[in-house]
């Protein structure tokens, strides 16, 4: 008996599709990174669900009305609710240009138009709810500083621990990033006088493989400290430039039942693990709601807008976020150095009294 979820004519068009899409990319496109490759996987699924696993060689337009009604009745099994509009529209895009690549790629498919192919478009509506963000909550930078200072530093742990939040707050990275951020990562840039998170993508995950240089910002030392005695203690147990800086931990106890850490040189497994059992816990324990770390961002952008200077701080903090902006380059396409002005600028965005401008 067949299997009514598999189709063999379809596996070696989706195979291929899915090898050029990660190794070479598609209609003059970058290679797509192996996150995205699996959404376009699932989105395929989806749509061989929702049309009983047809030969794609059999496609109407009205395989693409069937696909975008099983999506709108689609609900998560995670929060028992329909899948948000944004997943909608990113579903019916992937699926639209894996028919536009087959129509493209083999004689075989060359019957479908493009026509045919546009059935599977969002309405307007659809893309304007897709695109819709709430507002995004984040902790007073006061909250954050008083989270980071309660923060325990009695063993190897919680010294790690609290050393990653002050480094996020310091210069607000990725949870990619952090995880990933190597010894040789924090370096002190003595023509500016300042430390920085130098995220080269050749150790460090990175948005696009971006290389982002942060500044830390702000002068609260013992924020600063945290980062760099960790720093320390890891050369001093001969850890190398190349090794992680926030290295996984193993937990052990000794013959007489006494809890030990030993330092290990794997990096910790998963961001989803350093979301709830670094942040999580930090801001719990100081009797806060958890937020998703990014907000550090928005903190310290809400923060920023009432500086007297507050234009050219946010300018400033998008290029220490990695986003990349007009002002940078005109600055450095007339023989200055933007990344003086942007050091000088986070040294003076003083965190300790934003927090008391914010009470």
């Amino acid at each position: 008996m067949i299997d009514p979820r598999y189709n063999e004519n379809n596996e070696a068009m989706k195979y291929e599709f899915f090898r050029q899409l990660e190794h070479c990319g598609i209609n003059g496109k970058d290679p797509k990174t192996e996150k995205t490759v699996v959404q376009y996987i699932n989105a395929i699924h989806e749509f061989e669900i929702a049309t009983k696993f047809q030969d794609f060689k059999k496609y109407t337009p009205d395989s693409a009305i069937a696909f975008k009604n099983h999506l709108s009745e689609k609900k998560s099994k995670k929060t028992g609710d329909h899948i948000s509009k944004s997943l909608y529209v990113s579903y019916t895009k992937h699926v639209k240009e894996f028919f536009e690549w087959l129509a493209a790629e083999d004689k075989k498919y060359s019957h479908i138009t493009k026509k045919e192919i546009s059935f599977f478009n969002a309405n307007k509506n659809d893309k304007n709810t897709a695109l819709a963000t709430s507002h995004q909550e984040s902790h007073p930078i006061e909250d954050i500083l008083a989270t980071v200072r309660k923060m325990p530093e009695s063993n190897d742990l919680e010294r790690r621990n609290k050393a990653m939040v002050s480094l996020c707050l310091l210069t607000t990275p990725r949870i990619a990033a952090l995880q990933t951020a190597r010894v040789g990562s924090i370096k002190y840039f003595s023509e500016y006088e300042i430390w920085v998170f130098d995220q080269n993508p050749k150790w460090v995950e990175t948005k696009r493989r971006s290389h982002i240089v942060s500044c830390f910002i702000g002068q609260s030392q013992d924020i600063i400290n945290n980062v760099l005695s960790w720093l320390e203690y890891l050369k001093s147990k001969g850890f190398k430039d190349s090794d992680y800086l926030f290295p996984k931990i193993e937990s052990t106890f000794a013959s007489d039942g006494t809890h030990l850490f030993e330092l290990a040189k794997d990096k910790i497994a998963s961001d989803s693990w350093i979301r709830a059992h670094v942040f999580k816990k930090a801001f719990e324990a100081n009797g806060l709601k958890y937020l998703k770390v990014h907000p550090f961002r928005h903190s310290l952008a809400r923060a920023v807008k009432k500086e007297p200077n507050a234009v050219e701080l946010m300018i400033a903090l998008a290029e220490n976020d990695g986003h990349k902006n007009q002002m940078a380059v005109l600055v450095s396409s007339y023989g200055g150095d933007y990344l003086a002005v942007r050091s000088k600028l986070m040294k003076t965005f003083d965190l300790e009294k934003t927090s008391e401008k914010l009470t």
